[in-house]
């Protein structure tokens, strides 16, 4: 009985490992493979895309809902696609590379914040990064990408200063070495996009440098904002999808 029990055990072991490694077979697509890689998160799964003839890694998310996921992997293939037209005629693209990262924020239970990363590098001295947003709400089963997270407006500058200032302003570790006009200054130059906001939890973190929004005795202030209270400033698609809506596309 005891031997007919550890042989049931090992059947199912066996019978896991190979349920397992069918799910985690590699994707073949036209221009690379995709990889399944280790999960952080119940609500998705962690993707690699390796291509073929370039040096280019995705690294994105993917939830098993069909309208959310191809709105990931289309943004995927075009990031792709707009990569390879830039270097496909230069003799030197072997030095080229993409690398693109989305790091996830579950900032309220059913809507994910992912801030995305673009390290764009064509040749050996030419390097950049281009930051974005992915948006999802698996409650309605829908996502939006854009480049920025806030509307970048005039309209909506003004009140976001006047959140921020006052969030400034309670705290005490920093009121001290504040600068309202510098603050002012930056939130309403719409040459500025937002990049350099960061999530943690529900809460919004804007980040500065030194002597940006302050005295060099502010150091590097990090100022959060609930996030439940700069839902009026996103960006109008990003707003829609937070609230539940379904933004349409052309197959809608």
């Amino acid at each position: 009985m005891k031997r007919f029990g550890l042989f049931s055990l090992f059947m199912i072991f066996a019978f896991i490992l190979v349920g397992c490694s069918a799910t985690n077979e590699p994707i073949k697509l036209k221009h690379g493979v995709v990889y399944k890689e280790h999960p952080n998160n119940q609500d998705f799964d962690n993707m690699k895309f390796v291509a073929n003839d370039y040096n280019v890694e995705i690294h994105y998310p993917h939830f098993g809902v069909e309208r959310i996921d191809k709105k990931i992997e289309g943004a995927r293939n075009k990031e792709f696609d707009d990569f390879i037209d830039i270097v496909k005629d230069d003799d030197e693209h072997m030095d080229s590379s993409l690398k693109i990262v989305f790091n996830a924020h579950d900032v309220r239970g059913d809507i994910y914040m992912f801030n995305i990363t673009r390290v764009v590098k064509l040749s050996k001295d030419t390097e950049y990064s281009i930051h974005g947003v992915l948006v999802v709400n698996t409650a309605s089963g829908e996502a939006v990408i854009s480049d920025n997270l806030f509307n970048i407006g005039q309209s909506s500058r003004e009140p976001l200063f006047k959140r921020l200032d006052q969030a400034i302003r309670d705290n005490p570790a920093y009121a001290p070495y504040y600068d309202a006009k510098k603050l002012e200054d930056r939130t309403m130059d719409i040459s500025k996009t937002f990049s350099n906001v960061d999530f943690k939890g529900d809460v919004v973190q804007f980040h500065y440098d030194q002597n940006e929004i302050g005295s060099s005795a502010m150091g590097t202030p990090k100022v959060e904002i609930p996030f439940r209270d700069v839902i009026e400033f996103l960006e109008p698609t990003i707003k829609a999808v937070v609230e539940g809506e379904l933004i349409p596309t052309n197959e809608d």
